[in-house]
């Protein structure tokens, strides 16, 4: 079959859009072509009342079955056969570009008796070229090889007779941005379509684009409120997974809090309390925001927070936790990770997994060291060997606080390329230390600051967690 084919000749889904024909093939301007709105306004009615009552029953079916229908397939189908019955073509073609500035490509192809026309099925594609490029309608006789500058697949498929009208469809504003059109011909020898078929022809493909636009309006409402109620759902599950009273060691106190960029955060903290009694603070941040991070993060929370009631060994339960996410996680996911462990006596140790967002205010010095990252972000490197750095202990005074960096990246309000930066995070650390404040005072102040700093704008989610061993 491959061999035979002609340049302007298409196959239906095997060529999903219809080849530019060949300029010496094209159809020249037909003499029955008539402009959109002469189409619309005069030749629709005929004066006949016989005519023009079949005419209204027509279109009138046409604007329920728009405004009724929801299965725009059904409906296209209907479009199509109705095309098909009210000018007794043979065959009918609907087609329709399926994105703004596409080329139209056939969207349904029936036959008089309501049946899909076969794959190979093949059309005149320089007519619906002309037709979609001018905006012209079009209808012609063939009578025989003198019409060849209508294309030769009008002479190979022994076309008689071939009408065409354009429509266009608007994905947003005024102006239509996705091309199509309807497209009935026949072999009978006693068919001509007229002026008056072409009309009715013109008018029902309006409706087709009305019916693609309502359908268009339709799943994008559904869309967005899946994507609403899929948020709602993610938000509600994340507020049940964060605790409302951070329970650590006896002698300590602490506190977290969150801003998310979006309704759901890629972020989180927690506390755990480990095998051997000691208190696991726990600060999470997964690449991006929304609801895919924020299911990354509700099940790593999960999974350390079983970890610590069966182990004692940090560097062991965040291994495990990163063995469980690299089997979900998909490629270029990650998730940074601060695990701190303090004990009764001020013991403190910590593994870091890529976060490296961590400072310390040791009270006896009134100074801030900040904690490096000892390893690569979970799910980037499964298998790796976190290590437990043990710190110097935590005197009375001494506080930890771990930050995500959509903190310390705030971007100021008025020059977005000056950060609000980690050296800030510590002169309000040093500060509130300096003052005795605890660590609820501590997360407000930064929090009133970050904000004031960026204006109120942020890109990505902001989470604290302070800790203090009391004086």
């Amino acid at each position: 079959m491959g061999a035979r084919i002609r340049p302007n000749m298409a196959f239906w889904k095997r060529r999903p859009s219809s080849p530019t024909p060949d300029p010496s093939l094209e159809p020249a301007p037909l003499p029955s072509a008539r402009s959109a709105d002469a189409i619309s306004s005069v030749l629709l009615f005929s004066g006949d009342a016989r005519t023009d009552g079949k005419t209204v029953e027509v279109l009138l079916d046409a604007i329920a079955r728009v405004s009724a229908s929801r299965d725009l397939d059904e409906l296209l189908d209907y479009v199509v056969d109705t095309a098909i019955s009210t000018t007794s073509a043979e065959r009918g073609f609907l087609f329709l570009a399926k994105q703004s500035g596409g080329k139209p490509s056939v969207r349904n192809a029936r036959d008089s008796q309501g049946r899909p026309l076969d794959e190979e099925a093949r059309w005149s594609t320089s007519i619906v070229a002309k037709v979609v490029d001018s905006g012209v309608p079009m209808h012609t006789m063939i009578s025989g090889q003198g019409d060849m500058d209508l294309g030769q697949s009008v002479m190979d498929l022994k076309l008689r007779a071939v009408m065409c009208v354009p429509f266009g469809v608007r994905s947003t504003g005024a102006t239509a941005d996705r091309l199509g059109a309807l497209y009935v011909d026949t072999k009978a020898a006693s068919r001509e379509f007229t002026d008056g078929d072409l009309a009715l022809f013109h008018a029902l493909a309006q409706h087709v684009a009305i019916a693609v636009e309502n359908a268009q309006r339709t799943s994008d409402a559904l869309e967005k409120a899946r994507l609403e109620e899929s948020m709602a759902l993610a938000t509600e599950i994340q507020k049940s997974m964060i605790p409302k009273d951070l329970k650590v060691a006896p002698g300590f106190e602490a506190f977290g809090w969150f801003l998310p960029a979006e309704h759901a955060t890629g972020d989180f903290y927690d506390v755990a309390q480990l095998s051997d009694g000691r208190s696991a603070l726990m600060l999470g941040d997964a690449t991006g925001h929304g609801v895919g991070p924020a299911l990354v993060v509700a099940s790593a929370q999960a999974a350390l927070r079983s970890y610590c009631k069966i182990l004692d060994n940090p560097s062991r339960i965040v291994q495990l936790v990163d063995e469980d996410l690299a089997e979900r996680m998909d490629g270029g996911t990650f998730l940074t990770l601060c695990l701190v462990v303090v004990g009764k006596d001020g013991s403190f140790e910590t593994v870091d997994a890529g976060h490296g967002c961590t400072l310390v205010y040791r009270a006896s010095t009134n100074s801030v060291e900040a904690l490096k990252s000892s390893g690569p972000a979970l799910g980037v490197a499964p298998g790796f060997e976190h290590a437990t750095e043990v710190q110097p202990g935590l005197e009375p005074g001494d506080m930890v606080l771990l930050f995500s960096d959509g903190l310390s990246e705030a971007a100021h309000g008025d020059a977005q390329h000056a950060l609000f930066g980690e050296e800030r995070i510590s002169e309000v650390l040093q500060d509130a230390g300096q003052r005795g404040e605890d660590p609820r005072a501590l997360c407000k102040r930064l929090s009133e600051a970050a904000l004031e700093f960026s204006g109120g704008r942020r890109d990505d989610d902001w989470t604290l967690m302070a800790l203090r061993r009391n004086p």
